[in-house]
Formats: C-alpha cells, structure tokens, sequence
C-alpha cells in the first residue's frame, strides 16, 4: 500500500509541476474556451462581411466601405492569432494536450491503484476479524475425585 501511496503523490505532483511550468490548468478546456472565442469572432466576421456586401449593394460610394473592411481585415487577424494559439506551433495548445493527457493518466491510474490496495487491505482485515477464534466459559472445570486412568497395576504386567 505505501507503494500505491507514493505512485499517487508522486502524479500528484507530475501533475502540478506541469500545470506551473506551463502555465495551464487544464489545456484541454483552455482550447475548448479558445476555440467558443473564435467561433464567436467568425460569426462576428461573418455578420461584418454581410453587412459590408448589403452596404457596397446600396451604395459604391459610402463612407461606411472603407471602415467596415478594416474591421473585417482586423476580425480575420484574430481569428488567424487566436487559432494559432489553439493549434499551430509548439507553443499552441494543442501541443501541450499529449504531455498533459500522459500525466493525468498516471494520476488517474495511481489513484486507481491506490483504491485497490486500500480496499484490498480492508478485505484482508475483514477476514482477519472472521478468523478469530472466541472462547466462552459456559461452566466451571471440574477437578476429578479420583483417577480412572492410568491405573498402573494392570498396565505393569
């Protein structure tokens, strides 16, 4: 059991050591956070782009055009840097995710092994409790008044 107990304070601290050498929680929900703020900037790109085709329709010349294509040029190099934080070089996201699925799954599999042997070590104590064996007086010893046996007459012959 001390050994189970070393396997899960030895990935609990795996487990903190990268979480503060990389500066990340939990990578995978970090992405997952990463990747709602992009699709929301798309819909945002999406929605500018729009309105951009139905202005240029009214009107060639409006002063809104100019405007309204920087924002969408701006909207693009976000999506393009936010994405790169999520997937792209070894500095994204995602390629913290194999590193970090590699510890939490020596924690998870230490923590399983340390509850197999606790509860293999209360099975034990259990049985032990079963096996003991209990004695209870129900009268008290008689001394014999005289001796049947050995009778050493009859045996001497």
């Amino acid at each position: 059991m001390d050994s189970a107990e070393q396997q899960e304070r030895a990935a609990v601290l795996a487990l903190s050591k990268y979480r503060n050498d990389k500066s990340l929680y939990d990578p995978i929900k970090q992405s997952d956070l990463q990747i709602q703020e992009v699709g929301a900037l798309q819909a945002e790109l999406l929605a500018t782009r729009k309105q951009l085709a139905d202005v240029r329709a009214m009107a060639r010349d409006n002063p809104q055009i100019p405007v309204l294509e920087n924002r969408a040029r701006i909207l693009s190099g976000t999506i393009g840097s936010e994405m790169a934080k999520v997937a792209g070089d070894r500095s994204s996201l995602s390629s913290k995710v194999p590193q970090y699925e590699g510890i939490t799954l020596d924690r998870d599999f230490a923590a399983k092994y340390l509850q197999v042997a606790l509860d293999s070590l209360e099975q034990a104590r259990a049985n032990a409790m079963s096996q003991q064996l209990y004695i209870e007086r129900i009268a008290q010893p008689n001394q014999p008044d005289v001796a049947i046996e050995p009778k050493a007459l009859r045996n001497v012959a």
